[in-house]
């Protein structure tokens, strides 16, 4: 039956013509929906290209000022980069106070994280002395050590004309190469 319908010799022009309007409205709807699959495509890359520009665009901006970028780095970083480890700290700590006059009563580790790229250090420091002293001493362990953060500082009277202990937490840190 399909093929009786199909045989072109034997349909009139009409058929003929009904049959090739059909194949041509077949043939658009088909094509038009190509075309609509494909002109999404072009715009969704595009919209791809534009971002992808875009980031070029920033990265290159980035890439330009890197020598100003290295230049803030090293001066924020300075003295940080190969910092010592847990061991110097603790002996550089412990002349500088020895240096000073201060009375360290014990210097300890209490911990260290390591946080990827650099490691923090937290240390236990017990000192006899003054507030005024220890806060000169502090002063000048900041300016020689870069880094330090004083976490908390704690003063006990144990009794009145003494001279308080005093405990400091600090916390510092040391980057890797």
């Amino acid at each position: 039956m399909i093929k009786n319908a199909l045989n072109l010799k034997k349909m009139s022009k009409i058929e003929l013509r009904l049959f090739a309007a059909w194949v041509l409205i077949i043939a658009l709807l088909l094509s038009e929906t190509l075309v609509r699959k494909v002109s999404l495509s072009f715009n969704r890359l595009n919209e791809e290209t534009v971002l992808a520009t875009r980031k070029y665009d920033r990265f290159t901006g980035i890439l330009e000022s890197k020598d100003k970028i290295n230049e803030l780095y090293s001066g924020v970083f300075s003295g940080r980069i190969n910092s010592p480890d847990q061991e110097t700290l603790l002996s550089s700590i412990e002349e500088l106070a020895a240096g000073m006059g201060i009375a360290i009563l014990s210097v300890k580790p209490v911990k260290t994280e390591d946080h990827g790229f650099y490691f923090l250090y937290s240390l236990q420091i017990e000192a006899g002395n003054t507030v005024p002293e220890m806060m000169v001493f502090l002063n000048e362990l900041n300016s020689q050590l870069k880094g330090i953060e004083l976490e908390s500082l704690e003063v006990r009277a144990k009794e009145q004309n003494r001279v308080p202990e005093i405990s400091i937490l600090l916390n510092t840190i040391g980057f890797k190469e």
